[in-house]
């Protein structure tokens, strides 16, 4: 039997779900979703998933759908963040390391600011609620916008989401968005439903590290990546949670904080620069011998600071 675990803390089983009257026609982005998760989120770890703040309409129905599915899988121990049930059941707290993550977003496209303000809401419950030691960074992280968004506002969306994470140590993460012909090239959202061939998915995400003009998203020189994405073998062909950081860094810095152990790092030289502060380098010690291999290597520029 699959358990189902809710943020209030309480387990049920999958099998209520099964009684949701909901249609698979209507929920293309869903679908994604899971083949997503079924490829490439680890089979045994636990799967969160944190429900859109405010969802409306079919968001519901689509949001059941998704867990529904997830939950037939049988593949993962589900976890539900934001659950609006009320239930008595035994009281438990979470300490595994999560293995992924999705993340459902909704809300009109024009207040995109809103979808950022209800992420952050939605980061700060994994990181700092009551699973906080369970939150894990290194996991895989999947943003599933429920909302036909245009060109313009999805790249507002997915940059200011890839940034946050950023902020909070996230490298490997995809903001995944359903297109249709009446989304694209207006600023303006659509209520109107679309056949299953003007409909394809998109996938935003960004690589840092690529070359020298782009080495760390906070500067704000990372441009978005968008992939389409028309049926599901682009899914299941693809590394589509590529590495951030590759065997090439292109010179982009790395910053790394030493301590004075001699003979592993000796003193540093101190130099007057520019006739206002001094500069410390670090040039001796076998440890620091090593950093530069390693940065030679990985083709970076080292930044050895105390």
């Amino acid at each position: 039997m699959v358990v189902l675990k809710f943020m209030v803390f309480a387990t049920i089983s999958c099998r209520f779900l099964w009684s949701l009257n909901t249609s698979r026609d209507d929920f293309e982005l869903m679908d994604y979703t899971k083949l997503i998760s079924e490829e490439h989120f680890a089979v045994g770890h636990p799967v969160v998933i944190v429900l859109p703040h405010g969802e409306q309409g079919s968001g519901n129905n689509a949001v059941f759908y998704l867990i529904k599915n997830l939950c037939a899988a049988v593949r993962w121990p589900i976890f539900v963040f934001n659950a609006r049930y009320e239930m008595e059941a035994n009281v438990f707290i979470e300490t595994h390391k999560h293995g992924s993550y999705i993340i459902l977003l909704s809300g009109p496209c024009q207040d995109w600011e809103e979808h950022i303000s209800g992420f952050r809401q939605q980061l700060s419950i994994l990181r700092f609620g009551n699973t906080w030691e369970s939150w894990n960074p290194r996991a895989k992280f999947l943003v599933s916008v429920m909302s036909d968004c245009p060109h313009f506002y999805t790249t507002l969306i997915s940059r200011a989401i890839l940034n946050e994470f950023w902020s909070h140590g996230v490298v490997k993460a995809l903001v995944l968005f359903k297109k249709s012909s009446e989304g694209r090239g207006k600023k303006s959202d659509q209520n109107t439903s679309h056949s299953t061939q003007d409909t394809h998915m998109e996938i935003q995400t960004w690589f840092p590290y690529k070359n020298s003009q782009r080495c760390d998203p906070a500067e704000g020189t990372v441009p978005v990546k968008v992939f389409t994405i028309r049926n599901f073998s682009y899914i299941r062909g693809n590394d589509i949670f590529k590495g951030h950081f590759i065997k090439n860094l292109h010179g982009c810095p790395i910053r790394v904080h030493v301590r004075i152990y001699q003979p592993f790092v000796n003193p540093p030289k101190r130099f007057w620069l520019n006739d206002s502060y001094y500069y410390d380098s670090y040039e001796d010690g076998l440890e620091i011998e090593l950093l530069r291999i390693i940065g030679k290597s990985l083709n970076a520029s080292l930044v050895i600071v105390d």
